[in-house]
């Protein structure tokens, strides 16, 4: 997060994003806990906020080198499982010297201290329930998933040509009498192929095989082709050569346009 995204949620009410704390206590670490946990699902950094009251006031704490030493060194206590992701940051938000913790959402969750899970709903910190533990031991079991069907971050459905999906991929990926039978939405059938999540985010494969820009997502990806001297598994390879996905694409939109002028 910039500077300017964190002092934008920081001059805000308390959320299930921001939690502010007047001075150094055990209920930082519950705060970070919360939001490494993420429980309403925002894949947001959420904020501990040390120097501030509840209402925003500055309590003028002296925000040294001690203090921020002692928050960055929270990431490793024993107290949690598995350990938080964290920054420490000192700002000055409209005159108040605070220190501002960054916890970002766990991969693995749920997050622990002190043998519970905490988790952030709206403005309040408290113990996760059955439920809600049972959500987050999902959410761990889904970031587990091949990296090819995982989400790209920032990616969205609008990256991916559904001009080319229906007219090159799907003709190529299911038979043509499911075809005919199929009336489900584009969304729905990227996701049958798991192009995207069930949420909508295009995994890595969708980013490979149907966005314009692919290296915008996945930087230094590209294609590696082979050739062996002869048909058994044996066989050595004679020739190896690798071609970046821009190429491809640039070749991909060359043959179209040419197959389209002598139609």
């Amino acid at each position: 997060m910039t500077d300017e995204e964190i002092a934008a949620l920081v001059r805000g009410d308390e959320s299930d994003r921001v939690e502010r704390k007047e001075s150094l206590s055990d209920r930082v670490r519950k705060a970070i806990c919360s939001f490494a946990n993420d429980l309403a699902g925002h894949r947001r950094p959420g904020l501990v906020v040390i120097g501030q009251r509840d209402d925003g006031s500055c309590v003028n704490l002296t925000i040294n080198d001690q203090l921020l030493a002692t928050l960055a060194g929270i990431r490793v206590e024993s107290a949690f499982a598995p350990f938080p992701a964290i920054d420490v940051k000192r700002m000055t938000i409209d005159g108040c010297d605070v220190a501002v913790v960054v916890v970002h959402p766990s991969s693995s969750p749920p997050v622990r201290y002190d043998g519970r899970i905490w988790v952030r709903v709206g403005p309040t910190t408290r113990i996760a329930t059955p439920e809600e533990e049972q959500r987050l031991s999902e959410r761990r079991r889904a970031s587990h998933l091949p990296f090819d069907v995982q989400a790209v971050a920032g990616a969205q459905l609008s990256d991916l040509s559904l001009e080319r999906f229906r007219q090159e991929y799907l003709p190529n990926a299911v038979a043509p009498d499911v075809l005919e039978e199929n009336h489900r939405r584009p969304e729905q059938q990227l996701a049958a192929l798991r192009l995207v999540t069930p949420d909508g985010e295009p995994t890595v494969v969708g980013i490979l095989v149907l966005a314009s820009d692919p290296l915008r997502f996945l930087p230094g990806a590209y294609i590696q082709f082979v050739r062996f001297d002869g048909t058994e598994l044996s066989a050595s390879p004679s020739r190896t050569s690798a071609l970046p996905l821009t190429a491809i694409h640039l070749l991909n939109m060359t043959c179209r346009a040419a197959m389209s002028a002598f139609a």
